[in-house]
């Protein structure tokens, strides 16, 4: 797989130059010939865009499908995505009991890191060029016992590595959206890439962890619960040794520059 500057360099130009960066098999679709398709028009760096969707379908029969397109932003946006789709499908009480689990489980998370002093931290979103979460990470950062620097709850934000320098956050977490562990663990020995994240006092210190990006916190669904979850033991360890253990094939703690 290419480095992240090359995916970003290769992504943003398709995009900029008003190209799909992604092909819809609309023989394929046809072939299936669904009832619902669940789409997104949040990033159209991440998935195939709602606009994508509807010139594929343009083209085929297709007149009793219904599309549900998504496009969340934040924390509370996620929750009704839940909604919105059960409602769909014609199983709307499915929708709300999956809204009240994923809220208790987000309630026991804050009950638990509520009386914690907070820790401030950046969470960086990709590594080349670094960019710091926004949309619904900061919400969960806060949740899991954090406070979260350099952005708010807005867009994810492109900085260099010397603003989060500067910035001196208590913990860094390392979560590039769409990489695995072991993906993005590779990157990290590149020199820009090490150099950048060894210039934080806190990398230096140790006070830095690796996160799967791709299983978790990146998706906007159900899975952000646990998520939560992981970032509440990427911040205290000891205080969340039972999440800590849970968590732990997710996680790489106390990350240092080689």
């Amino acid at each position: 797989m290419p480095p992240s500057g090359d995916i970003d360099a290769a992504i943003r130009g398709l995009v900029d130059g008003n190209h799909h960066a992604y092909e819809i098999d609309a023989g394929g679709l046809g072939r299936l010939r669904p009832d619902v398709i669940v789409t997104q028009d949040e990033c159209e760096y991440c998935a195939a865009s709602f606009s994508e969707v509807k010139e594929a379908l343009s083209c085929l029969a297709l007149p009793d499908v219904e599309l549900c397109t998504l496009a969340p932003r934040y924390l509370p946006d996620v929750r009704r995505d839940f909604l919105k789709v059960a409602d769909v499908l014609g199983i709307p009480e499915r929708g709300e009991a999956l809204r009240d689990r994923f809220d208790a489980r987000l309630r026991r998370i804050r009950d638990r890191t509520r009386r914690l002093p907070r820790r401030s931290l950046v969470m960086v979103e990709w590594l080349d060029p670094p960019m710091v979460a926004g949309g619904w990470m900061p919400e969960l950062a806060r949740i899991a016992g954090g406070e979260p620097l350099l952005v708010d709850d807005g867009e994810s934000r492109a900085l260099g590595w010397e603003a989060v320098a500067a910035a001196d956050p208590d913990h860094v977490v390392v979560l590039p959206c769409g990489f695995s562990l072991r993906r993005t663990l590779s990157e990290l020995g590149t020199p820009g890439i090490r150099d950048g994240l060894g210039s934080i006092a806190a990398v230096r210190a140790g006070r830095c962890t690796i996160l799967d990006g791709k299983s978790y916190l990146n998706r906007p669904g159900p899975r952000l619960a646990a998520s939560a979850e992981l970032l509440a033991a990427a911040l205290r360890p000891s205080a969340h040794a039972d999440l800590a253990a849970a968590y732990a094939p997710a996680m790489v703690a106390g990350w240092r520059p080689p």
